[in-house]
């Protein structure tokens, strides 16, 4: 399974879906701001957190990141960009 994720500054709130889906593919779409690229980055780290426990040591997505060359992208750039992702 792939999870398309949309990168939020909670980490908390990244890491939710991934813990209920367990995807084997992880693509975190998020926009060039280096807020997003660091909370792209703690979800990498809570990932490899959470696989020393007995639970989620199966946990192994792999990453990739898709980048929005925009600080703060609109709706329609966004969707157009998820669509390029999906056709991948």
């Amino acid at each position: 399974m792939t999870l398309l994720h949309l990168v939020s500054e909670q980490t908390m709130q990244n890491l939710l879906p991934l813990l209920a889906l367990k995807p084997k593919t992880v693509v975190q779409v998020r926009s060039r701001d280096d807020r997003f690229h660091q909370a792209a980055e703690n979800l990498k780290r809570a990932v490899v957190s959470l696989q020393k426990t007995p639970f989620y040591r199966d946990l192994a997505p792999e990453f990739f990141e898709v980048v929005i060359d925009e600080a703060s992208p609109s709706t329609d750039r966004t969707r157009r960009k998820v669509g390029e992702s999906l056709s991948l």
